[in-house]
């Protein structure tokens, strides 16, 4: 438990998730910064998709709300970087 904390409703999987890629990669100080998109192709072996919010405008919020509403809704897996 390195990286991550225990969600809201106790769910261990982003635990897993965190000791699965630092097995993958060899140790935890190699988890350390990158992208979470490149971490979640990597273990699931699947195509990602990142987004950036390069403004606040009503527009671009719309759109990554529909896309996400969308992909909620057909079961992707989805993850926010900040």
């Amino acid at each position: 438990m390195r990286y991550t904390k225990f969600t809201e409703d106790e769910s261990v999987w982003p635990l897993l998730i965190e000791k699965a890629w630092a097995k993958i990669i060899g140790t935890f100080d190699r988890s350390e910064g990158g992208h979470f998109s490149v971490g979640l192709m990597s273990l699931a072996g699947t195509y990602s998709q990142s987004y950036t919010l390069t403004d606040k405008s009503e527009d671009q919020l719309n759109n990554i709300y529909k896309t996400l509403k969308k992909s909620d809704d057909n079961g992707y897996m989805m993850g926010l970087a900040v």
